[in-house]
């Protein structure tokens, strides 16, 4: 048999928890159907836009009068341009832009190839309903050989479209690492550091003056147990915001660096959810602030997950508690990601037996 190829819709360069997800995605499919080409389907807001008018006229003048002027693809990933028959297999995964806009060219090449569909840990921002998904995202989710969803929200609406959905799995973030390193003692806290400015991404106002608040008198109380704290930056953004306030910070443009990174902490405090899967998937517990409805998925990583609205005396005494507790928590996760990862390879052969290994 062939060596199949598989599409996956992520992004690169654009939202680092992307490339988290599609690490756990590539991983699980390794060891569910072997050896197989992973073909990226780029839904960066730069190559498929953010949805503003001024993209639509761009759009509409390139394909009217600089028909031939401009080229149509010259990115390393999937695109209309490529002949029928390219992908054996399509992926969406973790993320809740597995419909919209920026997804819908692989529903079209799904649509015109007839390639089984997987969907794996779909999650939402906000309620869904049958009439907001699309006639491609209809006849694609209808005839999948598999979904499974990250948080009750989306399955829920997924189950009332009429569509088979596996009981809860966690995203595929949490099989991003390819081991675990057991915490046994907490000496290096990690804080995430954030931006106001990313768009896109940002965290609201609220929360970031909460962390602005909240992470400086964490770290005089962790300084005084002798636990060292470090920031961690996913986007050039938040490396800039931790810069200005003269703070430890590691980042990397490079997503796969923070698999060695997160290993090197004991525990994460952050409102980035996938940063808390990474260091799940390494066998580090952590701490959520909730940013969004998103902040949910952080279940499926064993994490608490604090609002603002639960005031700073609270969540600082139940992160410290949380911390203490670390060593515990880090066995649980260990445990929990080897069986939730066991479940969904079984669920990807029988899905695809074809491809089985």
């Amino acid at each position: 048999m062939k060596t199949p190829a598989i599409a996956i819709s992520s992004t690169r360069q654009w939202n680092p928890g992307d490339e988290f997800i599609l690490m756990g995605v590539r991983r699980v499919l390794s060891e569910a159907i072997g050896l197989f080409h992973p073909i990226l389907f780029n839904r960066n807001p730069m190559l498929r836009g953010l949805g503003t008018r001024r993209e639509w006229l761009d759009r509409v003048l390139k394909r009217t009068i600089g028909k031939g002027l401009f080229p149509t693809w010259i990115e390393n990933s999937l695109s209309e341009r490529h002949p029928p028959g390219l992908a054996d297999i399509a992926v969406f995964a973790g993320s809740p832009e597995w419909t919209g806009a920026r997804a819908q060219a692989l529903y079209e090449i799904v649509a015109r190839d007839h390639i089984p569909v997987v969907f794996l840990g779909l999650g939402s921002q906000s309620p869904r309903h049958p009439e907001d998904f699309t006639a491609l995202e209809k006849d694609a989710l209808q005839r999948a050989s598999l979904i499974t969803a990250r948080d009750a929200l989306t399955r829920d609406a997924l189950i009332a479209a009429g569509l088979t959905c596996k009981p809860l799995c966690p995203c595929p973030a949490l099989f991003s690492a390819p081991e675990e390193r057991p915490v046994t003692f907490v000496k290096r806290v990690a804080l995430g550091a954030v931006s106001r400015i990313t768009q896109g991404q940002r965290v609201g106002d609220d929360l970031y003056e909460f962390i602005e608040h909240v992470y400086p008198r964490l770290e005089q109380s962790l300084n005084r147990e002798g636990i060292e704290c470090v920031y961690v930056a996913h986007h050039v953004d938040d490396l800039a915001s931790a810069r200005a306030m003269g703070k430890n910070v590691f980042y990397s443009y490079d997503a796969a660096d923070y698999v060695s990174f997160y290993p090197s902490v004991d525990f994460v405090v952050t409102p980035r959810v996938h940063g808390i899967g990474l260091a799940a998937s390494c066998g580090v517990p952590g701490a959520g602030l909730a940013h969004d409805p998103r902040a949910d998925t952080m279940q499926g990583f064993l994490a608490p997950v604090f609002s603002v609205a639960q005031g700073e005396e609270y969540i600082q005494a139940s992160i410290l508690s949380e911390i203490r507790q670390a060593p515990k928590r880090s066995r649980e996760l260990i445990l929990h990601k080897h069986a939730c990862k066991a479940e969904l390879i079984a669920w990807i052969k029988e899905a695809l037996p074809e491809y089985a290994v």
